[in-house]
């Protein structure tokens, strides 16, 4: 047997114990050993770090307090990854509705120079002849 194998029977152990038994250490191991994993997985699907955290928080904290209620799976990581991701874009999706915006504070300005329009004006002439160019030739 290989270790990826082992590691996953272990873990579907420790998952079946804690929902049959109530075994709060088996809880404890799951969160030990998943927690490291699921916050590299956040962060490489590009959530915030905080968002990471907090959604690592919220889907154990669910995990527990509905355990009397959750139902044995076939695939305890794959479970869990899902859950975290789906946990992941519920928190981005508050995060973006939340976003309050003053318009007092909130101002966009453009600051352009001489050397821009200078600049602009040289880039128009080459182009317009380029385009002459190639109007022109056969």
């Amino acid at each position: 047997m290989n270790f990826k194998l082992e590691e996953q029977i272990g873990n579907e152990l420790l998952w079946h114990r804690f929902l049959k038994d109530n075994d709060e250490q088996s809880f404890s191991d799951l969160y030990n050993r998943y927690s490291d994993e699921l916050y590299s997985y956040g962060i490489h699907l590009g959530f915030k770090e905080e968002s990471c955290k907090d959604a690592i928080q919220d889907v154990f904290y669910r995990l527990y307090l509905n355990r009397g209620r959750l139902m044995p799976v076939k695939n305890f990581t794959a479970y869990l990854f899902k859950s975290y991701k789906h946990r992941l874009v519920d928190i981005a999706r508050r995060d973006n509705k939340s976003v309050n915006i003053n318009p007092n504070e909130a101002t966009f300005t453009i600051n352009l120079t001489i050397l821009d329009d200078i600049i602009s004006e040289e880039e128009s002439k080459k182009l317009k002849i380029k385009l002459e160019e190639y109007l022109v030739s056969p």
